[in-house]
């Protein structure tokens, strides 16, 4: 740095508004040699135009910083005179500093093209795509929405070429903006399971947890400037059943093309079949008494008791299969034996309406029939009475004899036995086999 006033050296002078700068006012320096000097804009201020020299054989070479707000570099001044450095900042503040963006992905039962991790800057395209999982379509399309510069959020709806109902593949061309108050963009999307297509037509079966039903509950009505939505009026029915939906896909309840936003499980199916075990019907006496005088009865869950026919369940095991139809609870009790045949076939209601919408006279709807034997319980049983015959004679003696068989009936047990029936030696082993062993003919 020079002394002020020596001759043939260069004096810089400085004109400042609401800045400062690092070289004083009136400051000799050495001609042709670079100096190092800083510009700082006052608080609150920021540099719209670069300093200036009113002279054009000196050079400033200087950069302004992301800020707006510090100028640094050299100054060279090429002269024996006065050089002139005017600089002046503006009120404002710096401007939010380019941002590298990445997306947020934000999809269920779904894929897509791009990740979490990768970086872009404002400019830069992608090409998105957005794909339902097997089973799954959107009722509602993806979308792109980030957060701009001013504060409000851009949101961009998602576009597909499908052309059938359930529209499983979107895409979106995108753009990143150059400025974007946060540094992410999402892409957000739900799929849903795609509805069973059967003799019913079109139809979606939720079963909800009673948390997952009063949530639906809350969000049931829509209310606008003008009138109110009950969604309630777009559920087919509300039923409680009595058998046990297996867990399947998870999907948002959509009611009248209203996502509700609650998750809840679906039933793809309309029938679900109960297993309700097997069991052997074993004789007590191991012959004819097992069938005369006897009598088996069969407990059904919301059925009752039926009997059945001994001679078709004797030693025999018994299976018990209900199948029922979520839809509307009917329900059939299927019974079979160790061979698979259908034996006996019940029907019944496996399930009672639930009122939860009012008619035009306000009054609930829905069948509040309930099919109380529910209250008997759940657990099927089989119940065999054995009549057992007793001899009253007041004398009780052998009385042997030979007869024919044909001419006499009642329980008898012989001690001999002379068979002339026409029979393979085998079936007339067996035959001598029963009537030593006794028999009730």
């Amino acid at each position: 740095m020079g002394q002020k006033g020596r001759d043939n050296m260069p004096t810089l002078m400085t004109s400042l508004t609401n800045c400062t700068c690092s070289i004083e006012n009136y400051t000799v320096l050495t001609r042709g040699e670079p100096n190092d000097i800083t510009i700082t804009a006052d608080e609150g201020y920021i540099f719209e135009t670069p300093p200036t020299l009113n002279n054009s054989a000196s050079v400033l070479d200087i950069t302004l910083n992301d800020s707006k707000n510090v100028y640094n570099g050299t100054v060279t001044l090429n002269t024996s005179y006065n050089v002139r450095l005017t600089a002046e900042a503006v009120e404002g503040s710096a401007p939010e500093p380019e941002k590298t963006m990445h997306f947020n992905v934000e999809i269920t039962d779904a894929i897509t093209n791009v990740d979490n991790e990768t970086l872009y800057g404002g400019g830069d395209e992608v090409h998105v795509t957005v794909v339902a999982n097997e089973g799954y379509y959107f009722a509602t399309a993806p979308s792109i929405s980030f957060i701009n510069y001013s504060g409000t959020t851009t949101t961009y709806t998602m576009l597909t070429d499908d052309v059938d109902e359930f529209k499983k593949n979107f895409y979106y061309d995108f753009t990143f903006p150059d400025k974007v108050q946060l540094n992410v963009v999402n892409i957000e999307g739900n799929a849903q399971v795609i509805p069973e297509v059967d003799k019913y037509g079109i139809i979606t079966i939720y079963n909800p947890t009673p948390t997952e039903l009063k949530e639906i509950g809350n969000v049931r009505y829509m209310h606008t400037t003008d009138s109110s939505v009950d969604l309630g009026n777009y559920i087919a029915n509300l039923i409680k059943v009595f058998v046990k939906i297996p867990k399947g896909k998870t999907a948002n309840v959509v009611v009248g093309g209203y996502n509700t936003d609650v998750v809840s499980n679906v039933v793809t199916t309309d029938v679900i079949e109960t297993d309700c075990g097997s069991v052997e019907i074993v004789g007590n006496y191991k012959n004819a008494m097992d069938y005369d005088n006897t009598t088996v009865e069969i407990y059904l869950p919301l059925i009752g008791f039926k009997q059945l026919d001994t001679e078709k369940v004797m030693n025999e095991t018994l299976s018990l299969i209900y199948k029922t139809n979520v839809i509307n609870g009917d329900t059939i009790a299927c019974l079979y034996n160790a061979s698979g045949t259908l034996l006996y076939t019940f029907n019944t209601t496996a399930s009672f309406e639930i009122p939860y919408r009012l008619n035009s006279v306000i009054e609930p709807k829905g069948q509040l029939e309930i099919n109380s034997n529910y209250l008997f319980g759940f657990t099927p049983f089989i119940t065999v009475r054995y009549n057992k015959a007793y001899n009253t004679a007041n004398v009780i003696a052998n009385d042997n004899r030979e007869v024919f068989i044909k001419d006499i009936t009642g329980y008898i047990k012989c001690s001999e036995v002379f068979n002339t029936v026409k029979a393979t030696a085998t079936e007339k082993a067996e035959i001598e086999s029963l009537l030593k062993e006794g028999i009730i003919i």
